[in-house]
């Protein structure tokens, strides 16, 4: 059982790693977030993985579908492992992030009961 969790972790850590990048090298940036399976006993795998959500990144603004209004995120500091921001995307579908962040940092979307993830980067304008 603990190979089972260490190879899904590795799985995660590696898909993130490999599928989490800019599509684009203009300003601004979209960058795409995976869907993170949860970790379950005994449950099969869903048959087709869900379709990853895509967000924009326009300075320290990061703009959402206006369908994930209200859904927390969460940054975390990749560089150091700690959370730095939580807050939940507004009316306009964005969600603020201070312009003293800078670096790189794991996005988290809590939509229901799904959660996607994936890396940002933040830079001085």
């Amino acid at each position: 059982m603990e190979k089972k969790i260490l190879l899904f972790v590795s799985s995660i850590v590696l898909c993130l790693t490999l599928s989490s990048y800019k599509t684009n090298s203009g300003d601004p940036e979209t960058f795409v977030l995976n869907y993170i399976p949860p970790v379950t006993g005994n449950q099969p795998n869903p048959r087709s993985p869900a379709a990853p959500i895509y967000i924009v990144l326009n300075g320290h603004t990061v703009s959402f579908s206006q369908s994930f209004i209200g859904c927390l995120v969460s940054l975390t500091d990749v560089e150091n492992e700690t959370a730095v921001l939580s807050d939940y995307v507004n009316c306009d579908g964005n969600i603020e992030i201070p312009d003293s962040m800078t670096g790189t940092y794991m996005l988290t979307l809590c939509v229901n009961d799904s959660i996607y993830a994936g890396e940002i980067e933040l830079s001085n304008q």
